[in-house]
């Protein structure tokens, strides 16, 4: 019988975790609760968390050199010191469209940080994608975008991968590191709605994207070369919104889910009823899942107990180490 193992990340009430960031000098964890406009960081060993309340929802984030944070914000790219709490307006790419707020963002190997835009009413192909360099220069790349969502890019930085959700598929285009061009869009990952908006996502040293399904209860990790699923990690939690690996060996999967869009009625019925599905409203946004174990752990505060999913492999291979 393969071991199951329940740990517990983090206690803490959240309406829409996302953007997990991970951290390897530090080896600290960092996301967002994009609703509660706040940024996190904890750090798994000491598990010390601090929190950074901020005046505006929080899209993403990234870090610099200088230990500073980058955050995409309702009306803007800021820079926000971890020391003292206070941020710093640097552009603002897409002032140009007054219902646009920022959203998914991530940065390519040669640190610029690719961020998109959605419209807050979720009208069609209002959005953006936007390159942000580190000289505060910045250019649009994409447009006509609905909800700008995941990127990855590969281990040789020669093709970028992007979600936009409402399409339902992964697009790959060719990347030339050197001058930030994209070009050669195609689909290479294509989804059903039943299994799910695609979100956030990361990639493996085998280059297979691991990417978060909304409404999908799952994380599915996807082949881009063959097009093909190849395992799916069942999340007791309908919303599954992004995911990135961590760790001293990067082979822990941080994921970041949100209860945001939920009825009364789905909130009550993702509660913890028994030990199949294991939710509770006090308990969740983030989860980990160790390649050596099967099981997601989740408590309940009220109990001060663990509860483990019984006989439900909830992740079946071993995790690889992320390019990004």
């Amino acid at each position: 019988m393969m071991k199951k193992e329940c740990r517990l990340i983090l206690d803490e009430f959240m309406e829409l975790g996302e953007c997990p960031l991970w951290d390897d000098r530090e080896q600290m964890l960092y996301w967002v609760d994009t609703d509660y406009k706040r940024v996190y960081s904890f750090d798994p060993e000491s598990r010390k968390k601090q929190v950074f309340q901020l005046d505006q929802k929080t899209g993403s984030i990234a870090k610099e050199n200088s230990g500073s944070m980058i955050c995409a914000l309702e009306d803007g790219i800021y820079r926000l010191n971890l020391h003292n709490g206070e941020k710093e307006f640097i552009c603002n790419p897409a002032k140009d469209r007054e219902d646009n707020i920022y959203n998914d963002g991530k940065c390519d190997r040669n640190g610029r940080f690719w961020v998109g835009t959605m419209n807050i009413y979720e009208k069609a192909e209002c959005g953006g994608l936007y390159c942000f360099r580190a000289d505060c220069g910045y250019e649009e790349k994409l447009g006509r975008v609905t909800i700008s969502n995941g990127l990855a890019w590969s281990g040789d930085s020669r093709t970028m991968y992007y979600i936009d959700s409402p399409t339902y598929r992964i697009a790959a285009f060719d990347y030339d590191i050197e001058t930030e061009t994209i070009s050669n869009k195609r689909t290479v990952i294509a989804f059903t709605k039943e299994q799910g908006m695609p979100d956030g996502m990361t990639i493996d040293t085998d280059g297979n994207l691991w990417v978060a399904m909304w409404g999908g209860w799952s994380i599915l990790c996807c082949n881009p070369y063959t097009g093909e699923i190849i395992d799916r990690i069942n999340i007791p939690v309908s919303n599954v919104t992004s995911c990135t690996f961590g760790g001293r060996d990067m082979s822990t999967l941080y994921i970041t889910t949100a209860r945001a869009e939920l009825s009364e009625k789905e909130k009550k019925e993702q509660e913890l009823e028994d030990s199949n599905r294991i939710l509770n409203e006090r308990n969740r946004i983030l989860s980990a899942l160790s390649r050596n174990y099967t099981t997601v752990l989740l408590c309940d505060l009220k109990q001060d107990t663990f509860e483990v999913v019984k006989g439900i492999p909830l992740y079946t291979m071993t995790l690889k180490k992320s390019n990004s």
